[in-house]
């Protein structure tokens, strides 16, 4: 005869439903770990079926690169070096001026490594020298024209002064979806839907 925790005997199997024609039992550990597994599973594929929208890949790549134009400007201004932002329809990439070679070099940094646009987009930028003083306008011009290759050469600069060369950037998606980063020359970047 058995005896239980409390002290009670027990006579034998108890049915803990006696209107049932089985006895209940729970579900094994295993059991419950492949059901998890299965609805991770489905919750995975169902993620992977929803697809950015192009509008949400276009904000990405606006933030993304506002935030590195910002980052970058930083750097200028602590490290001292001028920094240039070259861009076209299929990505961007920072370069730096090597004062030693006379030249723009592609930044080798990480965080300012070249980037390609995970679509084609379509750019347009335009540069405003209002906000800047004429001899700062000149140096703009005689900077980025200094580089061999033509990938490397600036579309606008970020100068170790803390000075960015006062721009709107436009990207798209022909002319329904729009996202415009833009500077004024000293404030921070921000973006604005088109």
């Amino acid at each position: 005869m058995l005896t239980s925790v409390t002290g009670r005997k027990n006579n034998g199997p108890t049915s803990r439903a006696p209107h049932c024609g089985a006895a209940l039992r729970g579900f094994t550990l295993i059991e419950v770990l492949v059901v998890l597994v299965i609805m991770a599973a489905m919750a995975g594929l169902l993620v992977l079926g929803f697809k950015d929208s192009p509008e949400q890949r276009l904000r990405r790549e606006a933030n993304d690169l506002a935030a590195l134009l910002n980052a970058a400007a930083d750097e200028a201004v602590l490290h001292s070096t001028e920094l240039g932002l070259a861009i076209d329809n299929e990505g961007y990439r920072f370069v730096y001026f090597d004062g030693e070679k006379k030249q723009w070099l592609a930044m080798t940094d990480k965080m300012l490594a070249p980037h390609k646009f995970t679509d084609t987009l379509a750019v347009d930028i335009a540069l405003d020298g209002e906000h800047i003083d004429e001899q700062a306008l000149q140096r703009i011009h005689q900077l980025s024209e200094r580089s061999e290759d033509a990938h490397l050469r600036p579309t606008l600069l970020l100068l170790s002064s803390g000075e960015v060369t006062p721009f709107i950037l436009t990207l798209g998606y022909g002319d329904e979806l729009k996202m415009v980063v833009s500077g004024d020359g000293f404030n921070p970047i921000v973006v604005q839907r088109g």
